[in-house]
């Protein structure tokens, strides 16, 4: 006198793993796997690309820095010849 009773999960998964031990589901296995290992190389090519801006940036930065000091320094050099064009009129009329 056995009952129907519903399967329960891991009958469910056992069944589900019998399905996936023949050809056909082997070959969806592998076919899943495919698609996730283009999906895991596109990732990694992201990755690398990103590192490589990351770089990039790091650098830019550095050099934009730089170049901002030469201008700083560019224009303190203009205003004092500005404020000294005042002092030694001789000297910048010419």
């Amino acid at each position: 006198m056995e009952e129907n009773k519903p399967l329960s999960n891991a009958q469910e998964s056992t069944s589900k793993s019998k399905e996936n031990l023949s050809p056909k589901g082997a070959s969806k296995i592998v076919q899943n796997f495919k698609n996730f290992a283009l999906n895991v190389k596109s990732f990694l090519k992201l990755e690398d690309e990103n590192i490589i801006l990351y770089e990039k940036a790091k650098h830019n930065e550095q050099l934009c820095g730089f170049l901002l000091k030469r201008c700083n320094c560019a224009i303190a050099a203009l205003k004092d010849l500005e404020i000294r064009k005042t002092e030694n009129v001789e000297f910048f009329s010419n």
